[in-house]
């Protein structure tokens, strides 16, 4: 895909050093207990994301229920 730290926090509407923060692990660890299962999905967002030029809460209403069930 190739987004620039920038593009991922305008699309996640953040700031690009948070993005440097989850990506080095500094921030964001949350455990959960099917990981593969809600990793899948998150990657599944960010794919749409990128491929539609979508930002996050555009798209996150479809996901919530993936996600948190």
């Amino acid at each position: 895909m190739g987004l620039t730290q920038n593009e991922i926090a305008y699309l996640l509407e953040t700031t690009q050093p948070a993005v440097s923060n989850y990506i080095r692990g500094k921030r964001g660890q949350i455990q959960y207990k099917d990981l593969e299962e809600k990793s899948e999905i998150i990657k599944e967002m960010a794919e749409r994301m990128a491929k539609e030029n979508k930002k996050l809460n555009e798209i996150l209403c479809e996901y919530c229920p993936k996600l948190v069930g």
